[in-house]
């Protein structure tokens, strides 16, 4: 993975060699990381992974980066939903960036998808659903949902009194069964 970045960003700095030292060609490609938004009208925030700048030209292309180590070379609908909420978040800060992607740290890839006003809907309404759904301030509001991803049965999780109190594990992967499919 790390082969694989280090290439990326040697493929970026490439063109500016031309007129540049490569100290300075890494600085010109070397983007903003781990840039923290919010947004108070959509009660949401994250940490974008990375905002780079592209081109040569007067005026660069705005790029929203997410670095991820899925062994799938896909832009789910999860992570989907996850760039449209960076663009979002980048809009009401500035401006819409020109395209969001996911750079793919075990295949070395960068799939990119344009923003566009349906992108950023979409991100707003996914906002809206939340905050439907996480008005309650009444805990049997929120039942538990123990997923596959729950590891209370080796001791890894600190939240089992929570969750799974009462329950034996055979009992948690049965329900765990029940919820994949």
């Amino acid at each position: 993975m790390v082969s694989n970045f280090f290439h990326y960003l040697k493929d970026r700095m490439r063109p500016h060699l031309s007129s540049m030292t490569p100290r300075e060609a890494f600085a010109k490609v070397t983007p903003k990381r781990e840039v923290l938004m919010k947004s108070a009208r959509h009660n949401v925030q994250g940490y974008i992974d990375a905002i780079q700048e592209e081109g040569l030209g007067e005026k660069p292309r705005t790029v929203i980066l997410d670095y991820k180590t899925s062994k799938k070379l896909e832009i789910t609908p999860e992570y989907r939903q996850q760039l449209g909420i960076y663009a979002m978040l980048h809009e009401e800060h500035s401006f819409a960036p020109e395209e969001v992607a996911i750079f793919f740290l075990k295949h070395g890839q960068e799939l990119r998808l344009p923003v566009t006003f349906e992108l950023i809907e979409e991100a707003r309404a996914a906002c809206r659903d939340v905050g439907l759904r996480t008005t309650s301030t009444q805990i049997n509001d929120y039942p538990k949902r123990p997923g596959p991803l729950c590891k209370y049965s080796s001791g890894q999780c600190e939240y089992y009194g929570l969750c799974f109190e009462g329950r034996t594990p055979q009992e948690h992967r049965e329900l765990v069964k029940i919820r994949r499919h």
